[in-house]
């Protein structure tokens, strides 16, 4: 059965056989002849997962000669390019509705208004304007239909298969950097998925006018018949074009969402994956709900009854990190390839000689004890801060940079973190997943609740005294106006900074009503000239940037905080907030 050509939504692509996908694209070929040798293989073999324990277990052999390990899963990643991209399209869609109502509806707003005056006047002519009003309606319905190129059918089909292209690939990134298998398999369900996603999203699109074009004529009934002028029922149309468009920006979001998680679901249980972790976006958008999950584990057969599986719940941008389980044991059921017989094979992994064993966690109390790299996992241990630590940077983190180098900036950031606690022995700083340090030019921090253990924070070379060895370049790039800025060191007043993130997470500070009260309060320009440029331009930097600020050891009261904050601050460095 070779691979052949096909037509979709009128584009030529690619499918094998007659049952297979049809590609479109550049790479459409390969594919579906890599389709094809999946179809193959899962032909015969009766379990599919039974396949692809078999290819996982040779890797792990293989592995072991070499002796490397078996690595951790690469970040699974929400499609927000392919949210933004249907988002466009909506919007667009929004567009052309308003642009529609300016055209044909505005211009006979004062006609009509002028018309129900006069029915009162004179009653034999009571419908008159509103059997107008219900032509332009029908005219503005019709036009906006009508009006090419917007195709919603072929467009949702775009966004499906787009969403599909792009869980495939995270789907293959997490196996092949976990496992080293490319997961390649059959998915004949694949496009009777796509259409349904297809047919649902054009009804909801259809939605979005029909709301849009009743919404208008009942603002235009209700304001003529309440003798508004037709410039307040313009305003009031105009008003209603904002929920329009938020209507679109959710249905976007929610769409994709749903079908990538359902994606998920249906390539990692073909597998025999039977459980996963949830995992959230790490920012102030993430509901409780969803918050208390992170980090958790799940079983696909046992939805949460409170969000179900993520992706279900409406908006959701969560993604199911996969269990690999008995996938990666030392003993696996596989299928000989040849006999087809299940037989328990045993991985034999080759590991490299054990390093010299580490010192004792209770001998690394403090950063001075800090002499090797070695130390650090002794040190994290004993003061239970974090789970580990990281200077391989990455695609999300920054470069990697040397191990000495990262040693200088652990040690910097212990010792701030203890003259820290020492100074507010109340706050109970929490504890975080992982430091990072990279070659990134800014610090990152992922905040979090101690529960989650998912929060992280990345410290980078921008902050190394080489990277400013002027100091009125830094201070002039950041633009903060203390007056002890040039006692202290940079690093030290980064790692205050980014603990503050994790606090804002622990705390709900950018929920917390004082806190709100106190943004508004102080404005933008007087951030800017009291806090520093970057706690100005960034409402969710206000609060970090005060905070290291005020809890510096060079705390000047010439350049103090206003009272009202300094008194917020001392109820969470005390512990009461």
């Amino acid at each position: 059965m070779p691979v052949m050509r096909c037509t979709r939504n009128g584009i030529k692509g690619y499918k094998f056989g007659k049952s297979g996908f049809c590609y479109l694209g550049p790479q459409a070929k390969s594919k579906a002849a890599k389709q094809g040798a999946a179809i193959k293989i899962s032909q015969s073999r009766s379990d599919q997962s039974e396949f692809f324990k078999n290819k996982i277990i040779r890797y792990r052999a293989q592995l072991g000669k070499t002796g490397k390990k078996i690595g951790r899963p690469p970040k699974w990643l929400f499609p927000t390019p392919v949210e933004l991209f249907y988002k466009r399209e909506l919007f667009d869609f929004v567009k052309n509705i308003e642009n529609k109502t300016r055209q044909i509806l505005f211009p006979f707003l004062d006609d009509l208004v002028k018309q129900y005056e006069l029915t009162i006047a004179d009653s034999a002519r009571a419908d008159g304007w509103s059997d107008e009003a219900g032509r332009l309606i029908d005219s503005l319905n019709t036009s906006i239909t009508n009006t090419p190129p917007f195709d919603p059918p072929t467009m949702t089909l775009n966004v499906g298969q787009f969403t599909s292209d792009w869980n495939d690939n995270q789907w293959r990134k997490v196996m092949r950097g976990t496992v080293g298998v490319d997961p390649f398999a059959r998915e004949p369900w694949l496009n009777d998925v796509v259409t349904s996603f297809s047919k649902e999203n054009v009804a909801l699109i259809k939605s979005i006018q029909d709301k849009a074009v009743t919404d208008i004529e009942g603002m235009v009934q209700r304001g003529i018949k309440q003798g508004q002028r037709a410039e307040t029922i313009r305003k009031q149309v105009e008003g209603q074009f904002g929920t329009t468009r938020a209507r679109a920006k959710l249905i976007a979001r929610d769409q994709v969402a749903k079908l990538n998680g359902q994606l998920t679901e249906r390539r990692q249980t073909a597998l025999g994956i039977q459980e996963y972790i949830w995992r959230t976006s790490l920012d102030e958008r993430v509901r409780q709900s969803h918050r208390t999950k992170e980090g958790k584990k799940f079983r696909w057969d046992k939805p949460p009854l409170d969000t179900g599986h993520p992706g279900e719940d409406y908006q959701c941008r969560c993604v199911a990190e996969p269990v690999f389980g008995d996938l990666l044991s030392d003993e696996v059921a596989v299928v000989d390839p040849i006999t087809a017989v299940g037989v328990i094979s045993r991985a034999v992994v080759q590991t490299r000689k054990p390093k010299a064993a580490a010192k004792k966690s209770e001998e690394i109390k403090t950063a001075a004890d800090v002499k090797k790299f070695d130390d650090i996992e002794a040190y994290i241990k004993y003061n239970d801060i974090a789970n580990s630590v990281e200077y391989s940077g990455g695609r999300t983190w920054g470069g990697k940079i040397s191990q000495a180098a990262a040693l200088e900036k652990f040690k910097i950031i212990f010792d701030e973190m203890e003259r820290f606690k020492a100074a507010y022995p109340k706050l109970g700083l929490p504890k975080v997943n992982k430091f990072y340090v990279t070659k990134a030019v800014r610090g990152r921090a992922h905040a979090g609740f101690r529960d989650s253990m998912r929060a992280s924070i990345s410290f980078s070379n921008e902050w190394s005294a080489k990277a400013w060895k002027n100091i009125e370049d830094w201070e002039k790039r950041m633009n903060r106006p203390w007056d002890w800025i040039k006692k202290e060191d940079h690093r030290r007043i980064v790692v205050r900074h980014e603990y503050a993130h994790i606090l804002q997470g622990k705390y709900g500070i950018e929920q917390n009503s004082e806190w709100l009260k106190l943004k508004a309060k102080y404005d933008r320009a007087w951030r800017r000239q009291n806090v520093s440029d970057y706690g100005g331009k960034k409402s969710i930097e206000f609060f970090t940037e005060s905070f290291s600020h005020y809890t510096s050891p060079y705390y000047s009261e010439t350049k103090a905080l206003p009272k009202d904050m300094t008194d917020f601050f001392d109820k969470i460095l005390s512990g009461g907030l």
